[in-house]
């Protein structure tokens, strides 16, 4: 197999070696989108070609971003990690991210495309702080499903299954740096699908021999169309989906990533006042619709009760599903019930649904 350079961009490496299908900025699927979502419940790793890995360094990095984000950072020990937000001065969740926590340095990973948004948001606010913000050489690729932890085994990584699988971790998640070929891996539990599992950051350089070595275990690899089926069925927020940088953490289910007892930081007067008064007013459910759209639906399309016709949240994430058919997200009016009949307006097309509990099951089995 092709060794990968630090040089090489890594999506020429998997369309080349591994039959990768690439669409935008991601990888869409490896052949079969179908096969995809079953390996994802089995033993699955996805390169997550739009997420970004930032370095922070020194003195002052710690008290920095723990001023940026909206989850703790100086309350990390040495080698733990956590989800955090970046958030608007209106307490709207403009990005995704998890810190980990090193020695001498801090690793920041990005989700959905939003990583150089953030590191120029982050580079505008170092005035006189003694912080430099790196791009690192580093791919971020998830290994999810039941077989994760018997797969994690074999590198003597032991993780309970409770972190593997926690969809909302409010708690920080320990890492697990990792010596492979001379470059340091990080591994930690990071669930992007009901079957859960880990996130593992790898140096370019070593990307092919990680791929080799988990392939010979029976990992196969998967696209981001999978996983993002695998998200939606989970209820996993996703912030470029379900906030599109105008939404509260606590409406689309990532309060999670919010501390509520740290010192100041971008949108915490917000998050503060939320908490005092407990007054969300919605919440993120599911939405399973009755057939199949006209037209893509956009993130963001209101959601009517079908009865009155009156406004009572909004649905993203529209995906189908080979086993559950269309399903949806929605942030929606905590006083509409799970089994209320709405609508949604598509093009001019009325498409019928009903709101369902997260995670979607099997239609029998509700």
């Amino acid at each position: 197999m092709a060794d990968i350079s630090t040089q090489l961009d890594p999506r020429d490496y998997f369309v080349r070696e591994h039959g990768g299908v690439p669409h935008q900025d991601r990888l869409a699927h490896f052949g079969n989108p179908t096969d995809d979502l079953n390996a994802i419940n089995e033993a699955a790793l996805i390169p997550l070609l739009d997420a970004s890995v930032y370095v922070l360094t020194g003195e002052d990095r710690l008290e920095f971003l723990h001023g940026q984000v909206s989850n703790q950072v100086k309350g990390l020990k040495d080698n733990e990690s956590n989800r955090n937000l970046n958030l608007n001065v209106k307490g709207q969740v403009q990005a995704l991210a998890r810190v980990y926590r090193l020695a001498d340095q801090l690793v920041l990973t990005v989700d959905d495309g939003d990583g150089e948004t953030m590191r120029q948001h982050l580079q505008k606010h170092i005035i006189f702080d003694q912080v430099v913000i790196d791009a690192q050489n580093s791919l971020v690729m998830s290994l999810q499903g039941s077989r994760v932890a018997e797969v994690l085994e074999q590198l003597d990584v032991d993780i309970p299954d409770d972190q593997l699988t926690n969809l909302q971790p409010a708690k920080a998640h320990v890492i697990y740096p990792l010596d492979y070929a001379g470059q340091t891996i990080l591994v930690t539990p990071h669930a992007r699908s009901i079957a859960g599992g880990v996130d593992v950051i790898v140096p370019l350089a070593t990307v092919s021999e990680v791929v080799s070595d988990l392939c010979k275990q029976g990992v196969l690899l998967a696209g981001q169309d999978a996983l993002e089926l695998a998200r939606v069925t989970a209820g996993i927020p996703s912030a470029k989906h379900e906030s599109r940088g105008s939404t509260l953490p606590q409406v689309i289910g990532l309060t999670h990533a919010v501390s509520y007892n740290k010192g100041c930081y971008l949108g915490q007067e917000i998050m503060a006042r939320i908490e005092a008064r407990a007054n969300v007013r919605s919440q993120l459910v599911g939405l399973r619709l009755a057939g199949a759209p006209s037209n893509p639906v956009a993130d963001g399309t209101s959601v009517v009760l079908a009865e009155t016709g009156k406004s009572v949240g909004s649905a993203s994430s529209i995906v189908h599903h080979p086993g559950l058919g269309w399903l949806g997200l929605v942030s929606l009016r905590k006083n509409v019930p799970i089994g209320s009949p709405v609508q949604i307006s598509v093009a001019g097309q009325q498409v019928e649904a009903v709101v369902t509990e997260l995670p979607f099951r099997d239609a029998n089995d509700e």
